[in-house]
């Protein structure tokens, strides 16, 4: 008698550049650092039921916490000082009310938003608790200029990132991302943030942890968690926190993009940085963008939108040919500020 089958176990592969299409891969001019690739986990960390009050409709619940990874960097020894500081309910030296240690350095937080802040309007909240705790702001590519004009954006994390943000990106001892999946190309194939504590906030629970693990998983709204979280910390002072200096706002402020390459034309070709520089001058302000895939993607971070509402990245297949009927939805909706489903 023959012995019944097993039904195979579904089990989930860990991503590598290998097993991306070709069409996928970041432009060069965007590439990542050399930096060795991560070891791939051993099993995929899942969010464990929400507990207690907060996780039945009360607000934003913490969802679970991964156990703490050992950070040999000095941004991750200093990120292991601040935790070893008094909890929220202990004691805290007089005069103190941040419950920090004393001589404690000054945290270097980045703070990530998505289309998902967006679509919260946790646009205001969140760059009043960049304001807080003296943090620096980037989002995803879908989060595209959410944040611009504010003396503290760095624009696009990941494969669309400049110079600029990736200095300073490198330097953060913590980040904080709110309604963003951080997906392999956000994440550059898991270069573009450097290994020290993320708290990741979502309202969905399955994109917590489903590209990139987490620290620390908080299920709810962007903007209710930026709002708590304005109401937890108390107002201080950003002049000796490193990301508000004088010497960083100077260098955000005099940074040019459109004199951050060496352009690479031909007698035959433009190159697509030196075309998107140049119809950055040329087209309205009020403009609704539609991309399509393909090497001319590099221009993304030299086009400028008036917010994630008007910017469309149509390469999630990476098929050549996406932005055309996307385009033509858009064309009878170019005088209004805003498709109304955008």
């Amino acid at each position: 008698m023959r012995r019944p089958r097993r039904a195979p176990s579904i089990q989930s592969a860990p991503t590598t550049r290998a097993s991306i299409p070709p069409a996928c891969w970041a432009p060069p001019a965007f590439a990542p650092s050399s930096r060795p690739a991560p070891k791939p986990p051993a099993a995929r960390w899942r969010t464990p039921p929400l507990r207690g009050a907060a996780g039945r409709g009360g607000g934003p619940a913490a969802a679970g916490q991964r156990p703490a990874r050992r950070h040999g960097s000095r941004q991750g020894r200093r990120a292991a000082g601040a935790e070893a500081a008094p909890a929220a309910g202990g004691a805290a030296p007089a005069g103190d009310r941040s419950g920090r240690r004393p001589g404690a350095a000054e945290p270097q937080a980045l703070i990530v938003a998505g289309l998902g802040a967006h679509r919260a309007g946790a646009k205001a909240e969140l760059e009043q608790l960049a304001d807080r705790i003296g943090a620096l702001l980037v989002t995803s590519a879908r989060g595209k200029d959410m944040f611009r004009g504010h003396p503290c954006n760095l624009g696009i994390v990941g494969s669309f990132s400049h110079s600029a943000a990736r200095r300073m990106i490198d330097q953060a001892d913590c980040v904080l991302v709110f309604g963003a999946g951080l997906n392999l190309l956000t994440m550059s194939f898991g270069h573009s943030l450097p290994k020290v504590p993320l708290i990741q906030v979502d309202a969905d629970r399955g994109h917590i942890g489903r590209w990139h693990p987490a620290d620390v998983a908080v299920v709810g709204d962007a903007r209710l968690a930026a709002q708590a979280l304005l109401e937890a910390l108390p107002p201080g002072s950003n002049a000796d926190r490193p990301f508000r200096s004088e010497e960083t706002l100077r260098f955000l402020r005099d940074f040019d993009i459109a004199r951050d390459f060496e352009p690479a034309n031909t007698p035959r070709t433009v190159d697509p940085r030196a075309l998107g520089v140049a119809l950055e001058k040329l087209l309205p302000a009020n403009r609704n963008l539609v991309y399509d895939a393909g090497n001319f993607l590099g221009i993304v971070p030299y086009l400028s939108v008036p917010g994630p509402g008007h910017f469309k990245l149509t390469s999630d297949f990476a098929s050549i040919g996406l932005g055309f009927g996307t385009a033509l939805w858009a064309w009878p909706r170019r005088g209004r500020t805003r498709p109304p489903s955008w």
